[in-house]
């Protein structure tokens, strides 16, 4: 099973371990550590800053452009795309051949019979926004930029990362299958409560009520029952609530179902 350290961090102050410390100690302690693997690149430097040039019209695709990317030592793609601020002079992040993003593997290929060789990407591709980008993600940085991984120039937004392969054994699955449940029994072994951050000092205080917590989170101010159906006769009810996701604030902040679907 695979452990984030900084998800496991959001819960431990684990500043004093190093990577070899860590995994030593969750395999001394809990279950046996495989391997750990230290991310500083997340597109195996394939994803790199490119400077476009001659863009002209598709002969055959009137939303489409193609343009050359320079990206550096006087190497040039040819690229095809469809986004709105292709221009001349923008420099952009390039998902060259064999670049791994989220749901595939850039590849060469035709789009209305003419080659793109990679593709120039928005923030959604590089995992840094969850919508869909409108535009390609144009970069602050100057030419000396050009052919370097987008890893290496914004090392804030692609921070290093360490992964940890823990092997969990089935009398280990309920405590440690999950980064909270490692996190509390890396607690636990340390036995030191000064490592502990806000969010786990809550639930090993013998003075959390979590059921109290959850009730305090949930308003029962109207309660419904609504059923759906098919041409299969199919159905299921279900008992609607209003769910209060922040008490703090006003009423008209919080989130409820509309009247329209109440009886």
């Amino acid at each position: 099973m695979f452990f984030l350290r900084s998800w496991i961090e959001e819960y431990l102050d684990l500043s004093d371990y190093s990577n070899q410390e860590l995994s030593d100690l969750i395999t001394a302690k809990s279950s046996e550590v495989e391997e750990f693997e230290v991310i500083t690149d997340y597109f195996n430097k394939k994803v790199v800053a490119g400077k476009i040039e001659n863009v002209r019209l598709h002969p055959d695709a009137d939303k489409l452009k193609i343009f050359d990317v320079n990206i550096g030592d006087n190497k040039k793609v040819q690229i095809v795309s469809a986004a709105p601020n292709v221009v001349d002079g923008v420099i952009v992040p390039v998902a060259l051949e064999g670049a791994k993003l989220p749901g595939m593997i850039v590849a060469p290929r035709k789009m209305r019979g003419e080659n793109s060789e990679g593709m120039c990407c928005g923030q959604s591709e590089l995992i840094l926004e969850t919508q869909f980008s409108y535009g390609l993600w144009e970069l602050d940085c100057d030419e000396t930029a050009l052919g370097k991984s987008i890893c290496q120039i914004y090392p804030e937004k692609f921070p290093e990362e360490v992964i940890i392969d823990v092997k969990v054994l089935p009398d280990k699955i309920g405590s440690v299958g999950s980064h909270l449940g490692l996190a509390l029994e890396l607690a636990h072994n340390i036995g030191n409560n000064n490592l502990l951050k806000k969010k786990l000092k809550r639930l090993v205080d013998p003075n959390f009520d979590v059921i109290k917590e959850i009730e305090n989170n949930i308003i029962k101010k109207q309660s419904s029952s609504a059923n759906f159906s098919d041409n299969t006769g199919y159905t299921n009810s279900l008992f609607l609530f209003d769910i209060d996701l922040n008490p703090d604030q006003k009423d008209d902040q919080r989130y409820f179902l509309p009247k329209k679907y109440l009886k």
